[in-house]
């Protein structure tokens, strides 16, 4: 049985570099060059495309994957600072800036 090892992940910018020296020719000593696997080295190949387009179209290189997120047409309405949570959460009450008062607790207390 063979020893396990970590697997190895890869940035764009590396797995660009595989495909590059694939593309050269190279492939035989590729996987030992890169410390991964020759079934690591048949992904790579396999998206190949994506990962070329992804650097071209200016992708963070540093990125290791191409997924994006699930929920893309989510919107932010308005930018939710601690005041405003607080105010959502406790009542508008607390976030009076007249009412301030630094010596006092600004969450209520239980009897």
């Amino acid at each position: 049985m063979s020893a396990s090892r970590k697997p190895k992940v890869l940035s764009l910018q590396d797995k660009f570099a595989v495909i590059i020296a694939v593309e050269c020719g190279e492939k035989k000593d590729v996987a030992d060059r890169f410390n991964i696997g020759q079934s690591f080295l048949s992904m790579i190949l396999t998206a190949k495309e994506s990962i070329v387009n992804a650097v071209e179209n200016g992708t963070n290189a540093q990125r290791k994957q191409l997924k994006t997120a699930s929920f893309n047409s989510v919107t932010i309405t308005e930018e939710l600072t601690d005041v405003t949570i607080v105010a959502s959460v406790c009542g508008s009450a607390y976030c009076d800036d007249d009412n301030e008062d630094d010596d006092a607790d600004p969450l209520p207390t239980t009897t």
